[in-house]
């Protein structure tokens, strides 16, 4: 989404130049006489809309850096061996040992008569 903020920020930005570049009567013109906004209006409004687009675009581009990067993190860490011996991405994972039966209790002497 990020790019979304780039191009409104572009667009913003474009709008804010045409507004500064141009002359009241040219401004006027553009719109054949009947701009619906006055240039006076027009150029800090543009401004505030291009420092948006700005802010939305600093703020999408480190989120989705920041995504990105745990996304990698996370990735190394899948790939490391598990504890128990088995492979990465290994499945099943392999059966557990089974567990080791206690020896049989010992025979009780025979009692003395």
């Amino acid at each position: 989404m990020p790019v979304l903020d780039t191009i409104w920020t572009g667009l913003q930005t474009l709008n804010f130049v045409a507004a500064v570049a141009s002359s009241d009567q040219k401004w006027s013109d553009l719109y054949n006489g009947n701009p619906p906004i006055s240039r006076g209006a027009a150029i800090p409004l543009y401004a505030v809309l291009a420092g948006l687009g700005a802010a939305g675009m600093y703020y999408g581009y480190t989120r989705t850096s920041e995504c990105r990067e745990a996304k990698a993190e996370a990735a190394g860490r899948a790939m490391q061996p598990m504890p128990n011996g088995a492979g990465p991405g290994t499945w099943p994972p392999p059966a557990a040992p089974a567990p080791v039966a206690p020896p049989p209790a010992a025979e009780p002497a025979p009692a003395a008569p």
